[in-house]
């Protein structure tokens, strides 16, 4: 049966490769989402009086938001549910200096049910990774997990890229095409998305064409993603149930 775990395992080479494009494309507005956390960490500095020095990215991927954080000096922990994803943001790591590298460390682990072992200053989860917990059960497990990694008076940052006001706003379903190249390797990926709007909830049908023996037969992978879709009002009840603060 087709899984999301294909996205982010057997095809997460060419997954990255693909969207490593979307963000060179976007460069400002992952460079914008990563002083947006600088400038929270440091007004709930100015309000709490405790510096944010340790930070976990729950849902790091490659390394998108940890990279630049850990250039910014904080001391970044990835976590990942992708071993083929994190293995790419250890390999990233060695990019870079010697005297940053302590800075940025990945982990595997399920948001849902990890265990940090330690407690953060900060913990964050951006671009749509906790759109993957998609039902509030899922949600609230998670959010749970980030306060119990968080030491007393600590900060967590969600950000959301889907909606349900900017989704209905948007064409759905649509439908799309994506190429990537690694060394003499192809990749096609062929998306279909809807969006289920009683159920709050974004289906994704992702098909990947990944070529082998350069070109002379092709691999698929297919993967089923489902993102749930939040309303404020509805976030700040799962918040609630997780026994947190919603600001």
């Amino acid at each position: 049966m087709p899984n999301q775990s294909s996205l982010y395992g057997a095809a997460a080479e060419f997954y990255e490769q693909l969207y490593r494009r979307h963000f060179d494309e976007h460069k400002e507005e992952v460079g914008a989402e990563t002083t947006l956390l600088s400038h929270l960490f440091e007004e709930h500095e100015d309000v709490t009086g405790a510096p944010v020095e340790r930070v976990l990215d729950v849902g790091c991927g490659a390394g998108t938001h940890s990279f630049p954080l850990a250039k910014k000096g904080y001391f970044v922990t990835g976590l990942d549910l992708s071993a083929s994803l994190l293995r790419l943001a250890r390999q990233r790591r060695k990019s870079l200096p010697a005297k940053l590298r302590r800075n940025a460390v990945f982990r595997q682990g399920n948001m849902q049910s990890f265990s940090a072992g330690k407690k953060f200053d900060a913990v964050f989860c951006f671009y749509n990774a906790f759109l993957h917990n998609w039902n509030d059960a899922l949600a609230v497990k998670a959010l749970r997990c980030f306060k119990a990694a968080l030491r007393p008076g600590g900060l967590a940052a969600v950000g959301m890229s889907y909606q349900i006001p900017e989704m209905k706003s948007g064409d759905y379903p649509f439908f799309y095409t994506n190429t990537a190249r690694l060394g003499k390797k192809l990749a096609l990926e062929i998306s279909d998305e809807k969006v289920d709007y009683a159920r709050r909830i974004r289906f994704e049908h992702h098909t990947f064409y990944l070529s082998q023996n350069d070109g002379a037969s092709w691999r698929r992978e297919d993967s089923d993603v489902k993102l749930m879709l939040f309303e404020p009002a509805h976030f700040k009840k799962l918040v609630a149930r997780s026994n947190a603060t919603a600001t």
